[in-house]
């Protein structure tokens, strides 16, 4: 009966023994689950953090493009505005330069008046025979320094005269009223002035009208026999 109960007592440590080895044997499967979760986390969070990091970087990104193409948009208003000064002072220059024209030519008709009224005068002084040829030359010479002093203001407005007689014809700055035949001057050489011509500046505003040689016809028939 003791051997029976003996037996039974042996059963019975085992049993302890195996009872309580159960909860230690499954402590170390619980830490490893621990650590698991911390390494999951872990990891969760320096991905939510590289996230961010490139979520900024595509932001910093994306506002320097912003500051490029807003800087580069300033630089071509600031261009096109020095352009368009430029442009207009040059028109405001243009403006003033030229804003005298319509009064010169008004009073190219005047210069007209008076160089043919000293022409007149001195042919007059020619033919006069008696006492009022003084008077003559008296008016003549009043006439001459009317002109002198409009032909001073005119300078001064930076009017100047076409030259003509014995110059090339040239279409920009003569205009031809007829072609005539010339032993002094060659082909397509300006002979006589029937009204002069004017420039403002560079500019012309009354073209010289003239008479344009057609060259020596005997002359030209010499050569072609030759």
């Amino acid at each position: 009966m003791e051997e029976k109960k003996a037996a039974n007592n042996t059963d019975l440590e085992d049993d302890v023994e195996i009872t309580s080895a159960s909860p230690e044997e499954a402590q170390p499967h619980i830490e490893v689950d621990e650590e698991t979760l911390d390494e999951s986390e872990s990891q969760e969070t320096e991905e939510k953090i590289d996230e961010a990091v490139i979520s900024v970087e595509e932001e910093l990104e994306r506002l320097q493009a912003d500051v490029e193409a807003a800087r580069d948009k300033m630089l071509r208003t600031a261009a096109e505005f020095e352009n368009y000064k430029k442009r207009a002072e040059r028109e405001k220059n243009e403006f003033m330069k030229y804003i005298a024209a319509e009064f010169v030519t008004d009073l190219l008709p005047i210069m007209d008046n008076l160089e043919r009224a000293i022409d007149a005068t001195d042919q007059e002084k020619n033919d006069a025979a008696n006492a009022a040829e003084q008077n003559f030359e008296s008016f003549r010479e009043g006439v001459k320094l009317i002109y002198k002093q409009l032909q001073d203001v005119l300078t001064r407005r930076g009017v100047t005269q076409i030259e003509a007689v014995g110059k090339p014809f040239d279409p920009n700055v003569h205009e031809a009223v007829m072609h005539t035949p010339s032993e002094e001057y060659s082909a397509n050489t300006v002979v006589s002035e029937f009204q002069k011509g004017y420039m403002l500046h560079d500019r012309v505003i009354r073209a010289a009208m003239v008479s344009v040689s057609a060259g020596n016809p005997e002359g030209e028939g010499g050569e072609e026999d030759e």
